[in-house]
């Protein structure tokens, strides 16, 4: 009797062990899932390594293996590395404005969880277009081979278009021989001309040049968040048009072209040195040199050199 008793006491005593140790593993914690950082960020637009319209956006695609909500860093430029321009941004897209042609540009897109993971994306680039010519002129009046015309014509032709919008002016040649190679205007922003008075019984030849003004609208765009009121006038404006604008200050633009051509600007420009400030960069800042009579030019654009 005593032995069944001894029986029964171990096995409760094995039954009240089990569950104290079930008891015991339950209570504990279960481990914490372990957070993986997000995936590296694909698919860019513009693809990598192709060319780009100036107006290019940037997207591209990222996730998270756990389906964590995710943020953006923006790297984006001409050098290399790319610096931040975005930070903590949620969009998976970025505007960096409207770019310079014929600029080849880095990016880098890095995606951050809410958990202090992130995963840099590989470098990325793309190259914007080249800037294209203005349509030519066409429908010129008097129409070709025109006779019986009056002695002071005014010459006119359809107004030209850009492929992105540039402004146009027009230089005009006018000869009694062809091909006509001498210039008799430039810079015009209307699509006329007057002539005159030329001489009875003689056959003239006439052509236009349609091209781009020559300014970067980035140069424009950064004006004018310093505050700038901007207004562009043709290459060709004279001094006296600038002095009854009264502006605070004379910007000179990046060209394109030869500050030798441009004479009619190294006139203009001295006349206007004592008179404002006067700052520009590229064929501006040359032109500038130009009129002091130096024939080689230097500036230091992050000092601000004084003309």
């Amino acid at each position: 009797m005593a032995r069944n008793h001894q029986v029964a006491a171990r096995f409760f005593f094995c039954i009240a062990l089990l569950l104290f140790v079930m008891l015991a593993a339950c209570s504990e914690d279960p481990a914490e899932p372990v957070n993986n950082p997000p995936h590296s960020p694909r698919n860019p637009l513009p693809a990598d390594s192709t060319t780009a319209d100036v107006d290019t956006v940037l997207h591209w695609e990222a996730s998270d293996p756990e389906g964590d909500p995710l943020t953006f860093d923006v790297h984006f430029g001409t050098t290399d590395p790319p610096p931040a321009v975005s930070n903590n941004q949620s969009e998976k897209m970025y505007d960096p404005g409207t770019l310079e042609y014929g600029e080849k540009y880095l990016w880098k897109i890095v995606s951050k969880d809410d958990h202090g993971h992130e995963t840099a994306g590989p470098l990325w680039m793309f190259t914007t277009g080249a800037n294209q010519a203005p349509s030519e002129p066409i429908n010129p009046d008097p129409a070709n081979d025109a006779v019986d015309q009056p002695i002071s014509p005014q010459l006119g032709w359809d107004d030209c278009t850009d492929p992105e919008g540039d402004p146009i002016q027009y230089d005009i040649y006018l000869d009694v021989v062809s091909p006509v190679t001498t210039k008799v205007d430039s810079n015009l922003s209307a699509s006329t001309w007057n002539v005159g008075p030329l001489d009875y019984g003689t056959k003239y030849y006439w052509r236009v040049v349609a091209m781009d003004f020559g300014i970067k609208y980035n140069i424009l765009r950064s004006l004018e968040k310093k505050g700038c009121n901007i207004l562009v006038l043709p290459a060709g404006t004279d001094s006296e048009t600038i002095n009854k604008l009264e502006p605070q200050g004379l910007f000179l633009s990046n060209g394109p072209g030869d500050p030798e051509a441009v004479t009619y600007a190294v006139d203009t420009i001295r006349q206007q040195i004592d008179k404002r400030p006067i700052f520009g960069i590229c064929l501006g800042l040359r032109n500038s040199h130009q009129f002091r009579g130096r024939q080689r030019w230097t500036g230091n654009i992050l000092c601000g050199q004084r003309l």
